[in-house]
């Protein structure tokens, strides 16, 4: 009987060491997965981050686009103004009083773009994406041909 003790007490004592073992485990998986979600947060967080930095650059770019078209806008305005005035200053000038100047104050607008583009004060590409503006620069050239 005395072995049958202690075997039982042995029996125990490895029930009780596999139990510790298995609460140690269980408890090593639990602070692992709570590492693992931890990890899962900062990438998260980082790829949040990374993408409000990147929406606010975009937003940085657009703004800053949209300022310099709005200024190219400008410029090109007072420019055709200052060449339409100059025109037909110009054209008033020499006009004779029989003819209409609209021939005069095209050629005249003409010359002082083709200046101003041959010296770079304007380019023809920013100057032509201007719906208004090329439209009324075609609508001067329109009165010359009918």
């Amino acid at each position: 009987m005395h072995i049958e003790t202690e075997l039982l007490a042995a029996e125990q004592e490895a029930a009780k060491e596999l139990m510790r073992k298995q609460e140690a485990l269980r408890q090593a998986q639990a602070q692992r997965s709570l590492e693992e979600a931890a990890q899962r947060v900062c990438k998260e967080e980082a790829w949040e981050e990374a993408e409000c930095q990147v929406q606010e650059e975009a937003q940085k770019a657009w703004e800053a686009q949209e300022a310099q078209e709005v200024q190219e806008m400008q410029e090109a305005q007072e420019v055709w103004e200052v060449a339409r005035h100059r025109a037909l200053e110009e054209n008033k000038m020499i006009a004779h009083p029989e003819e209409d100047g609209d021939y005069g104050a095209v050629h005249l607008v003409t010359v002082t773009f083709v200046q101003w583009l041959c010296s770079g004060k304007i380019s023809l590409l920013n100057f032509l994406k201007f719906r208004q503006l090329k439209n009324q620069f075609l609508d001067y050239f329109w009165t010359i041909i009918c």
